[in-house]
């Protein structure tokens, strides 16, 4: 096995509904090509969709892989992931919110650190919630896909998101802002124009999918990402061409080892943040 690049990329989203498990699994596949290797992690660990997206059930998931975390070595990290058609690997979340509790917030971060080492690319679909996991996660990304949709509510917890990111000192390029679900119309007076977003957040977008459900909803049912069912039509080329604008990101390899927290945090990273 060669040298994995173990480059690993958050994404997540404040608001509900916003998106992150369509942009994580098209983005996950749209990285893959021949020589690269990616894994996709659900770590929405009470109530996470990759499964039901991408049509994989799998009997062994992240809670596994989180007890075992010492002993893990290459063949074990093969037995527990779930393999796509496509040649995707997943790690699957728990089956059920109670299998979740036995995950600590540390465990899922540790999780991170040690699969790395196996692929060029993790992508990670975390929850809406913002709690110790879903920082530690954040911390030991090197790049965050903040997604947001041209909503008052979405753009209200965006704004507070990046107010957060400031005070946790995560340099500007760390964060990618994309907006999901844009209306060529933006029809009705709920939506507000992209430009305008764009102007009171103080940040330009790095993506933009646009808005369609019939052709979202098609890929769900199917079992299958957006991108493999017409890569030359939206929004299959936005999704594809955001996974590029990520993926240039990187280095080819990035040589140095990551950096990681000697031990565990015993106090709260959100209530420290806020105090």
């Amino acid at each position: 096995v060669g040298t994995a690049a173990g480059n690993v990329i958050a994404v997540y989203s404040p608001q509900g509904g916003a998106g992150v498990t369509t942009i994580a699994t098209n983005m996950a596949t749209g990285m893959m090509q021949e020589g690269t290797r990616v894994l996709l992690i659900d770590a929405d660990l009470q109530f996470g969709d990759v499964g039901v997206f991408l049509n994989l059930q799998s009997n062994a998931n992240i809670v596994d892989l989180a007890s075992s975390i010492r002993d893990l070595d290459e063949a074990f990290l093969e037995n527990v992931m779930a393999g796509h058609p496509s040649g995707l690997k997943v790690l699957l979340g728990p089956n059920s919110p109670e299998q979740a509790e036995k995950v600590n917030p540390t465990d899922v971060v540790e999780v991170v650190s040690v699969v790395r080492r196996f692929y060029d690319f993790v992508i990670i679909d975390l929850p809406t919630q913002l709690n110790d996991m879903t920082l530690g996660v954040l911390d030991a990304a090197d790049r965050i896909v903040l997604v947001a949709t041209p909503t008052l509510p979405s753009i209200k917890n965006t704004r507070v998101m990046l107010d957060v990111f400031d005070a946790l000192n995560y340099p500007k390029d760390k964060i990618m802002f994309v907006m999901n679900r844009v209306s060529q119309e933006n029809a009705g007076r709920a939506y507000i124009p992209i430009e305008a977003i764009e102007k009171n957040l103080k940040r330009q977008t790095n993506g933009r999918i646009p808005l369609d459900d019939k052709t979202f909803l098609s890929a769900v049912n199917q079992g299958v990402s957006v991108i493999a069912k017409d890569v030359g039509k939206s929004p299959a080329k936005e999704l594809i061409s955001l996974a590029d604008t990520v993926k240039r990101t990187f280095a080819p390899l990035e040589e140095e080892e990551p950096q990681f927290d000697e031990a565990p945090k015993t106090t709260s990273r959100l209530g420290s943040l806020f105090r």
